[in-house]
């Protein structure tokens, strides 16, 4: 058996402890950074589904009305007006600002236009074009931290299943 010396019983020396010290930040740092790494990707996500599901709620329902329309017409790139089987018309409007809304109106037949209602904020573009036959809408949505851009084409008298 060895003898035991001063030094063994004494235990870590300095620059052992300054090592291990350094060690133990550098691993705390790169986990910190692991950490926020997987919260900006999280929101990232959260928001693009959200603006996701915003996205299609708002072409649905479009799309839900050009199917069940007997005809539309594209006022100007920005404003689609949709007349239904009832006689009633159903506007779309995008007000062309930056962050703006997409608003909505219904005016029955040889009724009075509803207040505008607003479907959806934060929108960055909005188009509406159309080919005689078909309507192609186009919708790009941005919130803080990311985008969502979808587009639909739907033909008025179209079956939905």
């Amino acid at each position: 058996m060895r003898p035991t010396t001063k030094r063994a019983a004494c235990g870590f020396t300095l620059a052992e402890v300054l090592i291990a010290m350094a060690l133990l930040a550098m691993v705390m740092v790169a986990a910190a950074l692991a950490i926020q790494a997987a919260q900006v990707s999280h929101a990232y996500n959260a928001e693009k589904n959200e603006l996701i599901a915003r996205t299609r709620g708002v072409l649905d329902r479009i799309v839900r009305d050009i199917h069940r329309a007997t005809s539309f017409q594209v006022i100007d790139a920005q404003t689609l007006a949709v007349t239904l089987n009832d006689g009633s018309i159903h506007t779309y409007y995008w007000n062309g600002s930056h962050r703006g809304n997409l608003t909505y109106t219904e005016t029955p037949l040889g009724g009075v236009e509803s207040p505008p209602a607003v479907m959806t904020g934060f929108i960055d573009a909005f188009s509406v074009a159309e080919d005689g036959v078909a309507c192609r809408v186009q919708i790009t949505v941005a919130g803080n931290v990311a985008t969502c851009q979808n587009s639909v084409t739907a033909t008025p008298g179209k079956i939905i299943y």
